[in-house]
């Protein structure tokens, strides 16, 4: 009985200790912006971010994923709609908390037999070493897959993970100028629009 009572404790304990913490939320966002020049924008959101405690993760011409704190995600959506037209965006978050819950259980509970299992081998004869070992290196993974999941969720709640896809206004003026008329072709409309928006 004992033992059982012992065990009950171990296996509660990590959940009582959650309890007392926000929800383990997740938030990311996926964004489609207008801009006049992507590369630039791109250079600017970076700034923005080393300014704010964020990280870029990856980049190419038109596309950037970035990661920063939640709490300043609405600010960051702010600094976005200053630098060109949102034309699409989702956000929402994901909520990890019952699996890091599950995650420290197991941890818990495979060290805790890992341990007995140790004693055991120590006493063990060499056919039973044999099958102990099995049995250890299987907690072993088990072990650090929920150590490796622990990490994982950890990082994913720290920040909030944003795509950014960027379209191009050069890009869409020259298709919406284009002209069955040769002569309209002709009168370069496409430095015009140009001109303008340096203007």
């Amino acid at each position: 009985m004992k033992t059982k009572l012992i065990l009950i404790c171990l296996i509660l304990l990590p959940v009582w200790n959650l309890q007392a913490k926000d929800d383990f939320l997740s938030y990311y966002a996926n964004i489609e912006i207008q801009v006049i020049n992507p590369e630039e924008t791109q250079e600017q959101i970076i700034h923005f971010l080393k300014e704010k405690g964020g990280y870029f993760i990856s980049r190419q011409n038109f596309y950037l994923q970035v990661k920063q704190s939640p709490e300043l995600l609405m600010d960051f959506m702010n600094f976005l709609k200053q630098k060109g037209l949102i034309v699409n965006q989702e956000i929402g978050n994901t909520n990890f908390r019952e699996n890091y819950e599950q995650y420290q259980v197991t941890l818990k509970t495979q060290s805790e037999t890992l341990d007995s299992i140790l004693k055991l081998f120590d006493q063990a004869g060499l056919y039973e070493a044999l099958d102990i070992e099995k049995k250890i290196q299987q907690i072993i993974k088990e072990i650090e897959y929920a150590k490796g999941q622990i990490r994982y969720i950890e990082e994913r709640v720290k920040y909030a993970y944003i795509n950014i896809s960027f379209k191009s206004y050069t890009s869409l003026v020259k298709t919406s100028i284009d002209s069955p008329f040769d002569w309209i072709n002709h009168l370069k409309l496409e430095n015009l629009f140009r001109e303008g928006e340096a203007q």
